[in-house]
C-alpha cells in the first residue's frame, strides 16, 4: 500500500513537473502573463507565448537580480518544440515583465501580426525598458525578433502602426534626451524620434530619425508622455520620403 502510495506521488510530480514549462528547467522562474496564439503568426500548428520573470522572495529583488525575463513559445500539441529567449542586451539583462500581446504589423503582406514583448531593467537612475516584436519564420520553424535592439527610457515610447501614409509595417519611438545641467528628470524635454520599418519577413529596418523642436512634459506635469502623436505631421511626411 505505501508503494502504491509513493508511486502515486512520484506520477503526480512528474506530471505537474512536465506541465510546469520553464518552472521545471528554471524553478526559480514564474509565468506572469500568456497568450494563445492560435495559427495568427503563419504556424502550421497552433502556439501559445508564456512570460516569465525570476520569483520573488526575501532575498532576490526583481530591480537588483542580474537574471531577465523570458518568453517561451510554446506549442499546442505535440508537433512543435518549446522555444524560449532571454530579454537581454549584450550583458545586461532585464528582468521585469511589463507586456506581453499579440499585436497587427502588417495589413496585406506576410507576416500580419506579431508577439509584442517588453521586459525592464530597474535599480537605476530610471528604469530602461526593452522592446521586442516576435514572429515565425516559416523556413526555419523558428520564432524571431523583428527589431533591432530597441530602448526606450521610462519617458520613452513606441507605437505599432500597420499601415501609415501607404507604407505598411511602421514601428515609431520617442526616447527623451536629458541635459542634466540644465534639465530636471522628469521635466520638459526634446525627443528623438525613430521611424522604422518592416522592410522583409526578416527585420525592421531604421528609416529616419531625428529630433524634435519642441519639449514636451515629463512625468513631472504629464500622466502620460505623449509624444508621437504630436509629432505624426512630421513622421508622415518623412515616411514616404527617401532617407
Amino acid at each position: 500500500m505505501k508503494k502504491g502510495v509513493a508511486c502515486l506521488i512520484l506520477s503526480l510530480i512528474v506530471m505537474l513537473l512536465h506541465a510546469s514549462g520553464v518552472e521545471a528547467d528554471h524553478p526559480d522562474y514564474v509565468s506572469v502573463g500568456n497568450v494563445n496564439l492560435g495559427t495568427a503568426l503563419g504556424t502550421t500548428n497552433e502556439w501559445s507565448a508564456t512570460a516569465y520573470q525570476v520569483r520573488e522572495t526575501d532575498t532576490v529583488s526583481l530591480e537588483m537580480t542580474e537574471k531577465p525575463a523570458r518568453l517561451c513559445f510554446n506549442p499546442l500539441n505535440d508537433s512543435g518544440t518549446r522555444q524560449c529567449f532571454y530579454a537581454k542586451d549584450g550583458s545586461e539583462a532585464f528582468p521585469i515583465f511589463v507586456e506581453l500581446k499579440l499585436v497587427a504589423i502588417r495589413e496585406s503582406r506576410s507576416p500580419k501580426s506579431g508577439v509584442l514583448f517588453v521586459a525592464e531593467a530597474g535599480g537605476k537612475v530610471e528604469p530602461t525598458r526593452l522592446i521586442t516584436i516576435w514572429t515565425y519564420h516559416s523556413r526555419s520553424g523558428t520564432f524571431h525578433n523583428l527589431l533591432p535592439t530597441t530602448r526606450i527610457n521610462l519617458q520613452g515610447e513606441y507605437v505599432i502602426i500597420p499601415n501609415l501614409h501607404g507604407i505598411e509595417g511602421v514601428f515609431v519611438t520617442a526616447n527623451r534626451i536629458w541635459n542634466a545641467e540644465r534639465e530636471t528628470l522628469y521635466g520638459n524635454h526634446n525627443y528623438t524620434i525613430r521611424i522604422y520599418t518592416l522592410q522583409n519577413a526578416e527585420s525592421y529596418g531604421l528609416k529616419r530619425q531625428y529630433v524634435t523642436r519642441k519639449k514636451y512634459p515629463g512625468l513631472d506635469d504629464a500622466e502620460k508622455i505623449d509624444v508621437i502623436s504630436s509629432e505624426m505631421k512630421t513622421i508622415k511626411k518623412l515616411i514616404g520620403s527617401k532617407p
